[in-house]
């Protein structure tokens, strides 16, 4: 069986950047607890994987929230609106939000790699699950539009393939 992942240029991206973002907030908060005292793991210590499950465990408070996206976007190397006097602008939340969200881009693969995260993930539960042999079940390319599929149809799946 083969199996191909796909993604939505859209839907997927868009998830991509929030998550992208959140991470950014939650890494600020991350640094300032390590700064602090608070053990924090240090950067030599932590794989990739790792750091992203670090920064997956931490929360953010609504209450630090707005402190920990001014952190963020006066940090974001960005054109920042100014007054006359060419000193940065004051924004109101939703102001910041939208001009990091413009600042955070994907990385080339992003849905490619995500594509392939969902064909493996279902190949894994159609091992252990539904006890197929994993020799019978291939990871194919995957497809990173709704093209081939019904109007109206999620091209966030899997789609099988007999061979």
């Amino acid at each position: 069986m083969d199996l191909a992942g796909r993604a939505d240029p859209e839907a997927d991206a868009k998830a991509l950047r929030q998550m992208a973002f959140d991470r950014r907030l939650k890494a600020i908060k991350l640094r300032e607890r390590g700064s602090s005292g608070t053990p924090a793991a240090a950067a030599g210590q932590v794989s990739a994987g790792g750091a992203t499950a670090l920064l997956d465990a931490v929360v953010i408070e609504p209450a630090e929230y707005p402190r920990l996206l001014l952190a963020a976007y006066q940090a974001g190397n960005f054109p920042k609106p100014r007054n006359a006097l060419g000193v940065p602008l004051e924004l109101p939340v939703a102001e910041m939000e939208k001009l990091l969200m413009a600042d955070t881009t994907l990385g080339a693969d992003a849905l490619r790699d995500l594509a392939n995260a969902r064909a493996q993930a279902a190949k894994e539960w159609l091992q252990t699950q539904g006890a197929i042999a994993g020799e019978r079940l291939f990871l194919v390319a995957p497809r990173l539009s709704a093209e081939g599929l019904a109007s109206g149809t999620s091209a966030t799946r899997v789609d099988l393939s007999l061979k």
